[in-house]
């Protein structure tokens, strides 16, 4: 997803959902975050969110 603007549309942050469960190991590598299969698609973003708070 490297390059791509997240919208604030239900498409988009279904779309994050999708890659960031498929991807869920390589995520928990690169960025200490576990992504569990069972959240919602919202609940994900706002864990992007939060972490992006911190990298600063």
């Amino acid at each position: 997803m490297a390059g791509v603007e997240i919208k604030e549309d239900k498409a988009m942050i279904q779309t994050l959902a999708d890659f960031s469960k498929r991807n869920a190991s390589h995520v928990k590598g690169i960025l200490n975050l576990t992504i569990p299969l069972s959240e919602s698609p919202v609940w994900i973003l706002g864990q992007y969110l939060w972490q992006r708070r911190f990298v600063y």
